[in-house]
């Protein structure tokens, strides 16, 4: 399941103290700058990196796939991705290790809420499908005819407040 952002926004703010602060800290960000900048990532990819770190922190991605995911979305080779990796556990992720099972708990948690939740609404499509499977696509549904608007003052009902003016007197 692919989370939004107000989803991953309830991640983290049920993530421990610790985590959030390492997470939102500016050691880390330069540690991440440097670290892309040692192994040839393009400017514009560090964002990139950082989304998946912070991924692995919520609890939404596993370490162990960390370079794998690096290949495929920034698009280095399989040993810079190594690189990167074994920086990110050794300077982000070990001040946090502990916190970090409790987090992924925690994710896999509400990730099964998310699920149950998204399954539960009822969106355009699923509505189309279910009309089609069964069968009552070719029906059409009652026409339902709109009031029209009141024009006039005879056509507007008495508890109106237009019927509460004194329209003996000229409106200044």
């Amino acid at each position: 399941m692919t989370l939004n952002k107000e989803q991953k926004i309830e991640l983290y703010k049920a993530l421990p103290e610790e985590v959030r602060s390492v997470m939102s800290s500016m050691s880390t960000a330069n540690i991440i700058i440097d670290m892309a900048g040692k192994n040839g990532v393009a400017p514009e990819k560090i964002s990139i990196i950082s989304q998946e770190i912070g991924d692995v922190m919520l609890g939404i991605s596993d370490i162990k796939d960390f370079s794998a995911t690096l290949v495929r979305r920034v698009g280095i080779d399989q040993a810079r991705a190594e690189e990167i990796k074994k920086v990110v556990e050794l300077t982000i992720l070990s001040s946090v290790k502990i916190h970090l099972i409790k987090a992924r708990e925690v994710a896999a948690r509400m990730i099964k809420e998310f699920e149950k939740t998204a399954s539960a609404q009822v969106t355009p499509e699923r509505a189309t499908q279910k009309i089609v499977s069964q069968g009552l696509a070719t029906q059409t549904p009652p026409t339902t005819q709109t009031p029209r608007p009141a024009t006039g003052p005879d056509q507007i009902p008495e508890t109106h407040p237009y019927h509460l003016l004194d329209r003996s007197k000229p409106v200044t």
